[in-house]
């Protein structure tokens, strides 16, 4: 019988964010718990009619991050994002 294999695409480097421009880019942050709240967001920002042509999400969570890094490099994706959304539904995040 063959094997499957599965393949897995990487995840990007913090350092490749979406745009040319840091005014293109949306940092959502929130918990990770109501990911599809924070997918929700994203689209909303993917499909949003803009001026500085084309609005890109950024989750934290969709770039390679080790574990004891995540709130180290989230703050510095954040700061590369003009804008932010934070999802408060858990004012634990």
């Amino acid at each position: 019988m063959g094997r499957v294999e599965h393949k897995f695409m990487a995840k990007p480097s913090p350092e490749e964010l979406p745009g040319t421009s840091r005014n293109q880019r949306i940092f959502v942050g929130g918990q990770y718990d109501f990911m599809p709240t924070l997918r929700q967001i994203a689209t909303f920002i993917e499909t949003a009619p803009s001026p500085a042509g084309g609005l890109f999400p950024i989750i934290p969570y969709d770039y390679e991050i080790k574990v004891e890094e995540t709130m180290d490099r989230a703050v510095e994706i954040l700061d590369r994002c003009a804008y932010a959304i934070f999802d408060l539904s858990d004012l634990g995040a």
